[in-house]
């Protein structure tokens, strides 16, 4: 429902723009969806449903999960706002739930998006916060369906790793160099002990040779010694 822009500085200033946000905008989608597949696989492992979280199970879960998101928000959209249409005396052109839901797919795929919206005057404050809530989610669904049906196809195409395969075996290379930095970390701890205890044992001689013949000295310097071992 917007004017396209007419100068050049402001074509360029606003496509670019436009163009940087939606990476930006894919980029946090990805670590939300990363974020929300973790918490459904361990929710999933926890309750012994681990076939939704692998290969063919996980792919039509979630689709069936876009599906009904598809659905879910063109019936907020249908029955939610534009049954206000009645009750403000607005006419509302083809007020269709198959209207509806084309409006819904384009605005999740982005394609389209702008040339059909709903009359200003049937939103409201809380329409936005609720369909903004709703949206984010359709996008991480879409996002996560597509990244089960790349793993799922992706053996078919190479032979190379598949995209959890690949994950794993980064996983295990950080745990390796993890456990190798903290071995490393323990063996100098080790040796500024052992550099310490014979500094002290050192000490402990020197105070035995200027106590002159005195015991008591020397077997308090011991006791510390052997204590420091």
């Amino acid at each position: 429902g917007t004017t396209n822009p007419v100068g050049e500085k402001t074509r360029v200033m606003i496509y670019t723009c436009g163009f940087v946000c939606v990476l930006l905008f894919m980029c946090l989608m990805s670590i939300a969806g990363y974020v929300i597949v973790t918490m459904f696989e361990a929710f999933a492992r926890s309750h012994r449903m681990e076939r939704l979280t692998k290969g063919y199970c996980a792919m039509v879960f979630w689709f069936i999960m876009l599906t009904a998101y598809l659905f879910l928000f063109s019936w907020m959209y249908h029955f939610v706002v534009l049954s206000r249409s009645d009750s403000l005396h607005v006419t509302e052109d083809n007020n269709d739930f198959e209207r509806d839901l084309w409006v819904n797919y384009q605005m999740l795929t982005t394609i389209g998006l702008g040339d059909e919206y709903p009359n200003q005057v049937l939103i409201e404050s809380t329409d936005l916060f609720a369909f903004g809530l709703v949206s984010l989610f359709g996008y991480v669904t879409l996002a996560t369906f597509l990244n089960k049906s790349c793993s799922v196809c992706a053996p078919y195409f190479h032979d190379g790793l598949t995209l959890e395969e690949l994950l794993e075996e980064k996983m295990e290379k950080l745990m390796s160099s993890t456990s190798e930095s903290k071995n490393e970390s323990r063996e100098e701890y080790i040796d500024d002990c052992d550099d310490e205890a014979s500094q002290l044992h050192n000490c402990r001689i020197e105070v035995a040779d200027k106590s002159n013949g005195n015991d008591t000295v020397e077997i308090e310097a011991v006791s510390v010694v052997t204590r420091w071992l």
